[in-house]
């Protein structure tokens, strides 16, 4: 992967918007990184039972059914119109990097503590 400061977009955290946004990106051919914060992917998706490092809780839900949260023709396994727990949302997210190949694009460990637009960008 390029050096941050070559590639002109950044995209910040590797949450649901964050890995969508990252695939619209290499579907285009724009260089990009992702970064992220914690040790892996997923947002408020990935919860580790011991609560370290956790930004969810273990009975987190969808508020919208599988239906409506499947993007991209990917449909969220199960039924539709039920409500996806936090494992099958971190386990769509999880296939949605893979699938799009953006795990080489995704930086982990990366706290973004700021960001500003350079002269003529």
């Amino acid at each position: 992967m390029e050096a941050s400061a070559d590639l002109p977009v950044a995209v910040i955290g590797a949450g649901g918007s964050g890995l969508l946004t990252a695939a619209a990106l290499r579907r285009t051919g724009m260089p990009f990184e992702v970064l992220e914060a914690r040790d892996d992917i997923g947002g408020t998706w990935r919860y580790d039972e011991n609560g370290a490092g956790s930004a969810c809780y273990a009975s987190l839900v969808a508020n919208t059914s599988k239906l409506r949260m499947s993007v991209g023709g990917r449909r969220i396994a199960g039924r539709p119109w039920q409500y996806a727990a936090h494992e099958e949302m971190l386990a769509h997210l999880e296939e949605l990097a893979d699938q799009e190949n953006l795990r080489p694009h995704i930086r982990l460990g990366w706290n973004v503590t700021g960001a500003r637009q350079e002269d003529g960008g």
